[in-house]
């Protein structure tokens, strides 16, 4: 049983029972996501067989996908019982709130907030929730729901990929987007945590090489590391220099989305290893 209510701006209200959810969820909306937060009390998976939460986050992974996962406790199979850093490593940020029991699950593309977990056994309860794809919402849940969850966890493994180009383009994307989303009033980037996003845009240094090998340039030019002391030592940023900030914020979203694509794009078509090579980056 599968019953969805319609609320209005694309958003549902949800009751399934004796329904696989999240193979019903994982596909339609997971597949196409760059970033992927699972927010859960309790995480099911079983090592070796093929409907294992496991094998549909790796598969995820070998795409490019960025995965976090925050759980309170786990449930193993019956046969394995091996230690979280190993099952994961290398490819899924993992960490541990015993006190959580929200179940939070966000795509770039739908946030599901209800009372199932990321389980198996879920799909043989009533369970209720709430679906939502306003984008701008979902962002703001990335960012004031699961990132507080987040800084008050122990991270139990954080991947190696510092060797993927991949992983950088989306943690600019992640804080252009963050940005962007805050440019309505200048007054928020006075708030602590929201200027301490400008200095991240030092990251095009390292992936601007990356994009020149593809012909992705970017040259509009805008002081913004005087734009960030600024607002540090809280002086008064002038309309002109706001709107300047806005207009270089805005051309650069739309060159990081471009290259986001690019390795999208390829690491389905062709795989991780073979776009690296192609691009000649180790």
């Amino acid at each position: 049983m599968y019953k969805e209510i319609d609320i209005g701006n694309d958003n549902s209200l949800i009751l399934f029972y004796r329904e696989n959810f999240w193979d019903k969820l994982i596909p339609t909306y997971f597949n196409n996501s760059r970033n992927i937060d699972v927010i859960t009390y309790n995480f099911n998976f079983s090592h070796k067989e093929e409907k294992s939460f496991y094998n549909k986050l790796k598969e995820l992974a070998d795409k490019g996908v960025e995965i976090r996962l925050l759980y309170s406790k786990m449930t193993y199979s019956k046969t394995e019982e091996l230690e979280i850093e190993e099952i994961f490593k290398g490819f899924v940020l993992c960490a541990e709130l015993p006190e959580n029991h929200a179940k939070i699950f966000v795509s770039d593309n739908v946030a599901f907030m209800g009372s199932a977990n990321f389980s198996l056994g879920s799909n043989n309860n009533y369970e209720s929730g709430i679906l939502i794809r306003d984008t701008n919402i979902i962002k703001k849940i990335r960012r004031e729901f699961v990132g507080e969850l987040l800084e008050m966890s122990e991270f139990k493994n954080v991947p190696e990929r510092w060797d993927d180009p991949f992983h950088h383009i989306l943690g600019l994307k992640n804080c252009i987007d963050a940005i962007y989303c805050l440019m309505d009033n200048k007054e928020n980037f006075y708030i602590d945590k929201n200027r301490e996003l400008i200095p991240q845009l030092r990251a095009w240094s390292y992936i601007e090489k990356i994009a020149l090998k593809l012909g992705i340039t970017f040259r509009h030019h805008f002081d913004w590391e005087e734009f960030y002391y600024k607002i540090y030592d809280n002086c008064y940023i002038e309309e002109q220099d706001y709107y300047l900030f806005k207009d270089y914020i805005i051309k650069f979203r739309d060159v990081i989305e471009n290259l986001a694509d690019y390795f999208v794009e390829s690491y389905e078509e062709k795989g991780r290893l073979t776009t690296l090579n192609e691009l000649n980056i180790k």
